[in-house]
């Protein structure tokens, strides 16, 4: 599975990358958690920082191995040009910039609004471990299970996606009968239902 390092890294989407990154320490429980998540090694075999490395992207590279990120690929030879470093790859800008935002305009294309962002990336990385009892629990903290990432995507889509059984059972059986339709027939970014 690729993270959302990995997606942002692959596309080149800097801004979002550095933002990823900024509120990195904040999205996990404890160290071996984040640890587990930063070194995440996609069907490819790549970890966010073997992309980053390949994008030439200096600042994301330091970034990622001040947080103990690893390569899986050390062996890669640098294919891409390198990202050139001006406003729009500049975190300080990024950020500084942020507060002059509008709430709507600062919602990242796809993602509930109802629920953080911190939230839902928990589940779905819960949703890919597959681990139930951590799912459950957040359920029961009440957490909208259905929440939806950067792509449209639910916890179905995560848990078909990687045949988590048990997983996708527990969510069709916990779907709010309000939203039930609309979540089971929900299409992410690239047109897919669960």
């Amino acid at each position: 599975m690729r993270s959302t390092l990995h997606i942002a890294a692959q596309s080149k989407n800097i801004p979002m990358l550095l933002f990823l990154l900024e509120c990195f320490e904040y999205a996990f429980a404890n160290e071996q958690e984040k640890l587990n998540y930063l070194n995440m090694i996609d069907r490819w075999g790549y970890t966010c920082l073997d992309i980053v490395y390949d994008i030439g992207f200096t600042e994301g590279i330091e970034k990622l191995e001040s947080l103990h990120a690893k390569r899986n690929k050390s062996d890669m030879i640098n294919s891409n040009l390198t990202v050139k470093q001006d406003h729009t790859t500049d975190s300080s800008f990024i950020f500084s910039n942020l507060k002059n935002i509008s709430p709507k305009e600062s919602v990242i294309h796809g993602v509930d609004q109802n629920q953080s962002i911190d939230k839902t990336f928990k589940i779905l990385y819960a949703i890919y471990k597959d681990d139930l009892g951590t799912l459950i629990t957040y359920r029961i903290k009440g957490y909208d299970l259905y929440a939806s990432d950067y792509d449209g995507r639910n916890g179905l889509h995560i848990a078909a996606c990687e045949n988590r059984v048990e997983i996708f059972k527990y969510l069709i059986n916990h779907i709010p009968s309000k939203n039930r339709i609309e979540k089971l027939n929900q299409k992410d970014r690239f047109g897919y239902t669960p």
